[in-house]
């Protein structure tokens, strides 16, 4: 059995964890009980997974005001992508991507794009993990 305890909330992860097999996952944030019962339930054949990744601060905003696709192009992004390119990934046009990293920078209080990214890897809403 394959039990992940992790502080990296990007949903990303939780995604990756189901996608190669692990029996269940949860977040360290919880008690040590809630943790050893996930476990204790995993050995006995059940697979848990939260419903969602905990909400975390991102500057002056959560990461729950963010949308799925804000997400995706803050993710995208940080793993090297240009605009363009994220616009062709996600079907969007490459101004679209631009307004989106616009939107987000204002929302959670930053004054640069550099700003945003620094604060959305350090509270693990975006990981910096490859094919997360």
């Amino acid at each position: 059995k394959i039990v992940v305890a992790t502080s990296l909330v990007d949903a990303g992860v939780l995604g990756k964890a189901r996608r190669v097999g692990v029996d269940s996952l949860w977040y360290k944030d919880h008690s040590p009980q809630e943790l050893m019962d996930v476990v204790a339930r995993t050995m006995d054949g059940e697979h848990i997974f939260p419903d969602r990744a905990p909400n975390v601060e991102i500057g002056s905003a959560w990461s729950d005001e963010l949308s799925e696709t804000q997400k995706n192009i803050l993710r995208l992004y940080i793993r090297g992508n240009s605009y363009s390119a994220i616009g062709r990934k996600l079907f969007i046009e490459e101004v679209t991507v631009k307004y989106h990293m616009n939107q987000m920078i204002q929302k959670c209080g930053f004054r640069t794009k550099q700003e945003l990214i620094a604060a959305a890897i350090e509270s693990t809403v975006i990981t910096a993990l490859g094919d997360a």
